[in-house]
Protein backbone atom coordinates (compact mmCIF):
# COMPACT_ATOMS: atom_id res chain seq x y z
CA UNK A 1 0.00 0.00 0.00
CA UNK A 2 0.88 3.18 -0.46
CA UNK A 3 1.08 5.84 2.48
CA UNK A 4 1.49 9.80 0.91
CA UNK A 5 3.13 11.80 3.57
CA UNK A 6 1.88 15.40 4.39
CA UNK A 7 3.74 18.15 5.70
CA UNK A 8 3.92 18.42 9.25
CA UNK A 9 5.01 16.67 12.42
CA UNK A 10 3.61 13.06 11.96
CA UNK A 11 5.43 10.04 13.60
CA UNK A 12 5.27 7.85 10.39
CA UNK A 13 6.04 4.73 11.86
CA UNK A 14 3.37 5.04 14.32
CA UNK A 15 1.17 5.88 11.62
CA UNK A 16 2.44 3.06 9.72
CA UNK A 17 1.50 0.37 12.35
CA UNK A 18 -2.15 1.95 13.27
CA UNK A 19 -2.85 1.35 9.49
CA UNK A 20 -1.57 -2.21 9.95
CA UNK A 21 -3.47 -2.49 12.60
CA UNK A 22 -6.64 -1.46 11.28
CA UNK A 23 -6.21 -3.31 8.34
CA UNK A 24 -5.29 -7.04 10.31
CA UNK A 25 -8.89 -5.75 12.09
CA UNK A 26 -11.28 -5.23 9.30
CA UNK A 27 -9.44 -6.80 6.33
CA UNK A 28 -9.36 -10.75 5.16
CA UNK A 29 -6.41 -11.96 5.60
CA UNK A 30 -5.30 -12.58 1.51
CA UNK A 31 -6.51 -8.45 1.31
CA UNK A 32 -3.85 -7.34 3.82
CA UNK A 33 -0.88 -5.27 2.68
CA UNK A 34 2.25 -7.00 2.87
CA UNK A 35 4.76 -3.79 1.62
CA UNK A 36 4.29 -0.36 2.81
CA UNK A 37 5.72 2.52 1.01
CA UNK A 38 5.66 6.33 1.81
CA UNK A 39 5.70 8.58 -1.05
CA UNK A 40 5.68 12.09 -1.37
CA UNK A 41 3.09 11.79 -4.12
CA UNK A 42 1.00 9.54 -6.01
CA UNK A 43 1.56 9.48 -9.64
CA UNK A 44 -1.72 10.82 -11.66
CA UNK A 45 -2.59 11.30 -15.43
CA UNK A 46 -3.69 14.78 -16.46
CA UNK A 47 -7.16 14.62 -15.26
CA UNK A 48 -5.91 13.97 -11.63
CA UNK A 49 -6.69 10.00 -11.60
CA UNK A 50 -4.36 7.76 -9.82
CA UNK A 51 -1.83 5.81 -12.18
CA UNK A 52 -2.06 2.19 -11.69
CA UNK A 53 0.85 1.29 -14.03
CA UNK A 54 3.07 4.45 -12.51
CA UNK A 55 1.81 3.54 -9.13
CA UNK A 56 3.03 -0.08 -9.74
CA UNK A 57 6.35 1.30 -10.70
CA UNK A 58 7.27 2.45 -7.47
CA UNK A 59 6.72 -0.86 -5.50
CA UNK A 60 8.92 -2.72 -8.59
CA UNK A 61 11.20 0.17 -8.19
CA UNK A 62 11.64 -0.64 -4.47
CA UNK A 63 11.65 -4.13 -4.32
CA UNK A 64 14.15 -4.76 -6.98
CA UNK A 65 11.80 -6.68 -9.61
CA UNK A 66 10.30 -5.51 -13.18
CA UNK A 67 6.68 -4.60 -13.31
CA UNK A 68 3.71 -6.83 -14.83
CA UNK A 69 1.97 -4.29 -17.48
CA UNK A 70 -0.98 -3.30 -16.36
CA UNK A 71 -4.07 -4.42 -19.09
CA UNK A 72 -5.53 -1.10 -21.15
CA UNK A 73 -8.84 -0.20 -19.89
CA UNK A 74 -8.42 -1.83 -15.78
Amino acid sequence: AAVVEVAGEVDIHRLLADLQARCEDELARYKRPVNWKVVDRLPRNAGGKIQKAGLSELFFEALGTMPIPFPRGV
